[in-house]
């Protein structure tokens, strides 16, 4: 007996692969294509040392083709390295400016402000949440913080350069007290690679000044 064969055309054979780009959205007007918020919008660098640890919410809506239901949580990133305090899913359209169902995503300030470094003065920098689809693909998303950074001549880290921080130097250089805050180095005012009593003077002419 025949067979009947099942002949099929060359190009049924033929396996296409589709490269893919991770899918991005970037912050912008406050219009149905804004994809991320962060609330506070405003923050302290000062905040990072606050006795009791504070958090920062970020809020994802609607981007691109996708929802915020279409993000596996487990994947997130903050700033490339930042994993999340915890997720949730709020109602469709609930916080102003973002469209769809919201992802609510929390983080700790302190990290969240130390991903950026020393930030000096007011400074306006951009935040990113990063992340794997359910349907595997990448994603990111940008949006915007401003940061009030580190105040020249404020080395104990209270917000504000006065006399305490003179005081708080010399402590440092001839009582074995504490470097300078965020980070040791500011103890060497006059950066000259030696932390010594030109620190002090120099630290006093521009309290003076």
């Amino acid at each position: 007996m025949r067979r009947n064969l099942l002949v099929l055309p060359l190009a049924a054979l033929i396996v296409l692969t589709i490269p893919f780009s991770p899918v991005s959205a970037t912050d912008g007007d406050n219009d149905p294509g804004v994809p991320t918020l962060i609330a506070p919008d405003l923050q302290y660098l000062i905040e990072a040392y606050h006795i009791l640890p504070l958090e920062d919410t970020i809020y994802i809506g609607r981007f691109d083709s996708h929802v915020a239901t279409d993000i596996d949580p487990t994947s997130l990133k903050i700033n490339g390295t930042l994993d999340p305090l915890s997720t949730a899913m709020l109602p469709v359209d609930s916080i102003e400016g973002l469209t769809g169902e919201v992802m609510q995503i929390t983080v700790l300030r302190h990290d969240f402000l130390m991903s950026y470094g020393l930030v000096f003065d007011s400074a306006a920098l951009t935040y990113t949440v990063e992340g794997m689809l359910y349907n595997k693909c990448p994603f990111e998303v940008e949006g915007d913080v401003t940061i009030r950074g580190h105040v020249s001549g404020d080395l104990n880290a209270d917000g504000v350069a006065n006399i305490v921080d003179i005081r708080y130097l010399i402590s440092h250089i001839y009582e074995g007290g504490p470097p300078a805050r965020p980070l040791p180095v500011l103890s060497d005012f006059n950066e000259d690679g030696q932390i010594n009593l030109l620190d002090i003077l120099d630290l006093i002419a521009f309290m003076l000044e």
